[in-house]
């Protein structure tokens, strides 16, 4: 979706906007070029407020959030084009914002489902089909980071204490070592920790423009449910609260008493910093701040060129490792997520077409990109996790291959040879099993395969490549 930032100067006619369309016109020119012309989902005006974009584009969002689903927000554009006052409040009185929208619309939905589910036990103990022990309870917490640099900060940590190490387990992927979470009864509370760590951002940190513009931050809001087995059977688990619990009267006899369901979804405000960078190359800019700076952005938008492109597949690197932002991100680009992405545009410049024209290509790039979200129960979870353990396992066995070739003289023994093609052959064969395994999932998300084929190419090049040069053929 496209959010359009009030215009200071009224005579600007850079953008041509409908319901779902957006045009960028060029300067000088009388017409718009078929090139710049975009299709999207919705487009919200200058009139706009984060009120009506919370209710059109989060709210839906926020249902799939109760019913289980990870999801992600991104906001993309340049430097003053409303992102973070759309995040945060334009702080000139009006606090709406959509964090506090999005928090107060999540305690909604958990309390209407909590409701439901009571009715729809309470009904089924009337009728002898459910135990009294049975009850729906729910978790919220959140947290908060900052990336700059490919360092990450945590923002609810004391201030000379909050950098943090990026790590990868097979529980829960990229995460942050030692990351502080918060936990919240109340939308309110969860509004107040995100205000807290909005005054705990160093506003030094950059030595030119803000830290809101040259920085990414992820507030991320966690919900841990346990429903009783028979209400999410019967789909008020499933779909969250939109869905009723079908009437107990008309199920079968009592079901065998069976352990609450565990749901684990995420919600994650992702603030990018400004897209101008990437029509722009401000030498002195990167060579005062380093060129790692832009790295996450130009990383992220690469994602979604193969994305949107339908680039990614067998033999085709996915891009996501190569940098703090995507690693910590990468559900949400392709994976195991519903993803939003809000384009924000401005008028109030004469050369905003430029930047304006970056963000809505590369929103189009998005709106082509396909997720896979699934109900994340505790078998997905145990699915999800087996996989990256094996793939976790499998990196290492190939670092460690890597580093054993190293080692091999120029003019080896046969036997040293054979032993390290032994262990190659090894390699392929569990790469090859795991091909298989997936072979039995038509709906599986591309990027586990296509990282496996991507290890499976890396070593058989790096096998001929190191062997021909340094056993001068005597493998073969």
């Amino acid at each position: 979706m496209v959010h359009v930032k009030g215009a200071r100067d009224k005579d600007t006619k850079q953008l041509v906007l409908s319901r779902n369309a957006v045009s960028v016109l060029r300067p000088g020119r009388a017409r718009v070029e078929p090139d710049d012309e975009f299709v999207v989902d919705a487009v919200f005006g200058q009139e706009t407020t984060a009120s009506e974009v919370a209710k059109n584009a989060v709210r839906p969002l926020v249902s799939k959030l109760v019913s289980g689903e990870n999801v992600f927000v991104y906001l993309l554009g340049a430097t003053e084009t409303s992102k973070t006052d759309l995040l945060e409040g334009d702080g000139e009185g009006n606090a709406s914002n959509l964090v506090d929208l999005a928090a107060a619309e999540v305690f909604r939905a958990l309390g209407a489902k909590n409701r439901d589910v009571s009715d729809f036990l309470a009904t089924a103990r009337d009728q002898g089909q459910a135990g009294r022990g049975q009850q729906y309870d729910f978790f919220v917490e959140s947290r908060f980071a900052e990336i700059y640099d490919e360092r990450c900060r945590d923002l609810y940590a004391p201030a000379g204490q909050n950098e943090v190490a990026l790590a990868e387990d097979e529980h829960e992927g990229f995460r942050l070592q030692g990351q502080v979470r918060k936990t919240c009864s109340d939308a309110g509370e969860l509004s107040g920790d995100y205000a807290r760590g909005l005054s705990n951002r160093d506003k030094r940190l950059t030595d030119i423009g803000g830290a809101e513009e040259r920085t990414a931050t992820l507030f991320s809001v966690s919900v841990d449910q346990l429903v009783p087995h028979s209400a999410f059977s019967r789909g008020s688990g499933t779909h969250g609260s939109q869905t009723s619990p079908q009437d107990p009267s008309r199920q079968p006899a009592a079901e065998p008493k069976r352990p609450p369901v565990h749901l684990k979804s995420t919600l994650t405000f992702v603030n990018l910093p400004g897209a101008e960078r990437l029509v722009m190359d401000p030498e002195v800019l990167r060579a005062r701040e380093g060129v790692s700076l832009n790295k996450g952005l130009l990383t992220f938008a690469q994602c979604l060129r193969r994305l949107g492109s339908g680039e990614t597949g067998p033999g085709t690197d996915f891009l996501a490792e190569e940098s703090a932002l995507t690693r910590l991100t990468q559900d949400g680009l392709g994976g195991n997520a519903n993803c939003l992405v809000i384009g924000t545009l401005k008028t109030d410049a004469r050369n905003d077409w430029q930047q304006n024209l970056a963000t809505m290509r590369y929103l189009s790039l998005a709106r082509r990109a396909r997720t896979f979200p699934c109900c994340n129960d505790g078998a997905t979870r145990a699915i999800l996790r087996g996989l990256r353990a094996r793939l976790m396992h499998l990196k290492e066995q190939r670092e460690s291959l890597s580093e054993h070739l190293k080692d091999v003289p120029a003019f080896g023994d046969v036997d040293a040879g054979a032993n390290y093609a032994a262990k190659l052959h090894q390699m392929e064969r569990l790469l090859m099993e795991e091909k298989e395994r997936w072979v039995a999932f038509p709906d599986r998300p591309p990027r586990f395969p296509s990282r496996l084929l991507v290890l499976h190419e890396e070593l058989t090049e790096y096998f001929f490549l190191s062997f021909r040069s340094k056993l001068a053929g005597q493998v073969r």
